[in-house]
This record gives structure tokens, C-alpha cells and sequence, in this order.
């Protein structure tokens, strides 16, 4: 489901794992169309890990770091158990910037 316009290279569900690719960016351009994508698959029942990559994503800004850390509070609230599968340098470096890295877990 490679869409750059969404953010999302590519959504995987297997049993109870949800795995979430983000592609070259995140930003306030694409972030109504990365909510909508991911909506309907967050909110299936059974869902007990998710795993987020952002090794690919090149360029993310305020809005795109505030859909994460809806998602991942999302995934706290649900008990969902949230992972970091990969973070580019360029999240680490921004997340670091914003002050978000401990609000994030991107370390």
C-alpha cells in the first residue's frame, strides 16, 4: 500500500500485530490522509503489539510527531503494546529538536 501521500509505505496486520511503515514524510501535508488510513486498522479489535517504523521517513515535522504520539497514546490506552521497529536519523534528529524524544522513546 506504498502511498507517499499518506506517510504510510505499509500497513501489515498479522493475528494480533499490527506493523506500520512510514514513508519519506510525515507533515502537516499528509497528515488528515495518514489518519484516515490508519483509523480503521488501529481500530479492529485483537490488536495486542504494534510496530512502527520510521527508518525511511526522511522528513517529519510538528503534526507528524503529534499523529505518533496520539498513536502511541492510543495504543497505551488500549494496552496495546507499542514497539520502535526502526527511526531514521532525521526523526532522531527533530524528535531531539522538539523536545520529544522521551515523550516519543526515540533514544
Amino acid at each position: 500500500m506504498s502511498d507517499e501521500n499518506n506517510g504510510i509505505d505499509s500497513i501489515e496486520r498479522s493475528g494480533d500485530h499490527l506493523s506500520l511503515k512510514l514513508a519519506g514524510q510525515l507533515t502537516i501535508s499528509n497528515s488528515v490522509a495518514f489518519n484516515e488510513s490508519i483509523k480503521q486498522e488501529i481500530e479492529k479489535p485483537g490488536m495486542s503489539t504494534l510496530g512502527l517504523d520510521g527508518s525511511q521517513c526522511q522528513q517529519i515535522d510538528t503534526a507528524g510527531f503529534q499523529l505518533i504520539t496520539a498513536l502511541i497514546e492510543y495504543a497505551k490506552k488500549e494496552s496495546i503494546a507499542f514497539k520502535w521497529v526502526g527511526v531514521s536519523e532525521s526523526m532522531v534528529e527533530t524528535s531531539r529538536l522538539l523536545g520529544l524524544q522521551k515523550t516519543l522513546g526515540i533514544i
